[in-house]
């Protein structure tokens, strides 16, 4: 199937600490607006996107809440930090079917 590669590409992101796979972070981030119920364990946090470095411009910054500029900023994006990747990987095969 023209589907295997990419299957296989998913199945790997299991075994990640074994240089095998990749996260597809689209992929996930449709699953979790799809299926909230995915996430295993998340955090509130200030997120911002740099727009003035050379180097970084357009990254992702997070601020965990212990920053040590002393500015108070307002936790307003829940970061997932872990999926259940069983239910994830059965979405997903769903989805390919």
């Amino acid at each position: 199937c023209c589907m295997e590669p990419v299957w296989r590409l998913l199945c790997g992101a299991q075994s990640l600490k074994n240089g095998g796979g990749a996260i597809i972070c689209d992929a996930v981030a449709v699953a979790l607006a799809l299926r909230p119920d995915l996430s295993k364990r998340s955090a509130s946090v200030h997120v911002d996107v740099e727009l003035q470095g050379s180097i970084t411009r357009g990254q992702t910054v997070l601020d965990w809440g212990h920053c040590f500029d002393g500015i108070q900023r307002q936790k307003d994006v829940t970061w997932v930090i872990e999926v259940d990747n069983g239910r994830y990987i059965e979405l997903f095969r769903q989805m390919l079917q």
